[in-house]
């Protein structure tokens, strides 16, 4: 069974008043030091939904790891300290940083519509549908409903090795009406833009996003454990 994993808040240790020089600017900008117990209640202190947390905090005193709650709801087997957590939608913040750089290159203009790069996507009744809508959630394209893919927990995680072209999920999704209709004027979380964006990223470059996102930032901020 997989966990889920929610960012830990603690509580910060006890930080002693930094002195102040002429000029107004603190004397010290030490960072307070790890405080373990308070980073373990927080952990602690996940709501019951919660099926498992692991966190790392590091600083210049060193660094920490916890963990709370089971890696598996049949056999109760603890979290481990170097386990795995499903990226989910953590991905779009790594899509949307590859489209921002093949701007910065130049190999894309993020006020074009989407249609000037991927004509045949989507529908032709669409209006014009810049690129960074895709990236701020205003383009106003359709999600994908439960009778497309599981949303359910018990579902997800039933079906969580299923592999969909993205092709076929922006079909299934641009098959359902559209929240809203003039991109831009309203921002809708979903999901559907992202899918668009990878396939965006895959024609520019010719790479799979999976690649260009390893290449481009994982393997040069040394992510080895994500893949």
């Amino acid at each position: 069974a997989l966990g889920t994993a929610v960012p830990a808040v603690a509580a910060p240790a006890a930080r002693p008043a930094a002195a102040v020089d002429s000029t107004g600017n603190t004397t010290s900008d030490r960072l307070p030091e790890l405080d373990p117990q308070a980073l373990q209640q927080a952990l602690s202190s996940a709501p019951d939904r919660v099926t498992g947390v692991l966190a790392r905090v590091s600083g210049p005193d060193g660094h920490w790891t916890g963990t709370y709650g089971a890696a598996d709801i049949t056999t109760g087997a603890p979290v481990p300290v170097d386990g795995r957590f499903r990226l989910g939608s953590v991905t779009k913040t790594f899509i949307a940083t590859v489209m921002l750089q093949l701007a910065a290159e130049h190999r894309v203009d993020l006020d074009q519509p989407v249609q000037h790069y991927l004509p045949d996507v989507l529908p032709d009744s669409y209006p014009p549908i810049p690129v960074r809508t895709l990236l701020n959630f205003t383009s106003g394209l359709p999600e994908l409903t439960q009778d497309d893919l599981p949303t359910t927990p018990d579902g997800i995680v039933a079906h969580r090795f299923d592999d969909h072209p993205l092709a076929e999920l922006v079909a299934k999704a641009v098959r359902h009406e559209r929240p809203f209709t003039e991109p831009g004027c309203m921002q809708v979380y979903g999901a559907t833009g992202y899918y668009v964006a990878a396939m965006l990223v895959e024609h520019l470059t010719g790479h799979t996003y999976q690649q260009e996102i390893t290449t481009r930032i994982l393997q040069p901020l040394h992510l080895r454990d994500t893949t």
